[in-house]
């Protein structure tokens, strides 16, 4: 059997797939950061396909498998900040963002999962005037969005903890998460 040669451009791009997934657990998204580019768009169907069957590759797989391993001393976080990182933001509450009278607290003063979650800030300014058109007052309201997906980080959750396959090893109808605060672990 002769081995395919595989040029230093691809074998860098296999390099990013690997590293991608992963960070990120999805090979779509993976196969778009490795393969894209400006000039040369990928339709999302298409990078699902190419991305599955990148993950079916024996060397890109074996990366893979050894990235996970290393703990990836070599990328820019290690498995447990990953971890906590999407953990935080699977659990982060709007109201974190607000004090007690329910204004936009300062971004400086958000707790930092918060500051994570805005996608963008729009503030509006009202003028109230007298009869005479003279400003008498002005408020200012904000708008906050917060553009990241709750959900997708719960599934980087499951997915990091095998849950998905043991469900499917268990062939039952009912996924069990358990979830502990710090409190529940001094009980």
């Amino acid at each position: 059997m002769s081995k395919v040669l595989v040029t230093k451009a691809e074998s860098n791009r296999r390099e990013v797939f690997a590293q991608q997934y992963v960070l990120t657990t999805n090979a779509t998204h993976a196969y778009l950061e490795a393969y894209a580019t400006p000039k040369r768009p990928i339709k999302e169907n298409s990078a699902s396909t190419m991305g599955w069957r990148m993950l079916k590759n024996v060397e890109v797989a074996a990366r893979i498998k050894e990235l996970r391993v290393l703990g990836h001393d070599h990328l820019m976080v290690t498995f447990e900040e990953t971890l906590q990182e999407v953990g935080g933001l699977a659990m982060f509450d709007p109201k974190d963002m607000f004090d007690e009278a329910g204004n936009v607290l300062p971004i400086h003063e958000m707790p930092p999962v918060a500051r994570k979650m805005v996608h963008e800030f729009e503030q509006f300014r009202t003028d109230s005037t007298d009869q005479d058109g003279n400003v008498t007052s002005t408020r200012f309201d904000t708008k906050i969005k917060y553009g990241k997906d709750k959900g997708k980080y719960l599934d980087m959750i499951m997915k990091f903890y095998n849950a998905y396959e043991e469900h499917q090893k268990a062939g039952s109808g009912i996924i069990n998460v358990q979830m502990y605060t710090a409190m529940d672990a001094n009980r």
